[in-house]
């Protein structure tokens, strides 16, 4: 189901973006669904990658071997 929504934008903005959709032969409207279905999806595939490697890190924990090094050596010029 598609729903109306009201935007405020500065009068500069939203003609140069008319412009931009003019040129592109497309709607103001489109271009915003375009950009929302875009952010939506990849906050979903963040989460996703999230939580998958938060899921790999429980079933296998980092080892970490004996330190083998000194300060002195990782500064040394």
């Amino acid at each position: 189901m598609k729903r109306n929504v009201t935007l405020a934008l500065d009068e500069e903005i939203l003609h140069r973006a008319r412009l931009v959709c003019q040129k592109r032969r497309t709607t103001l409207t489109q271009v915003i669904r375009e950009q929302l279905e875009y952010l939506v999806r990849q906050d979903e595939e963040y989460q996703g990658a999230m939580e998958r490697i938060t899921a790999r890190m429980k079933r296998r924990p980092i080892r970490i071997g004996k330190k083998t090094w000194t300060r002195e050596e990782l500064h040394e010029r």
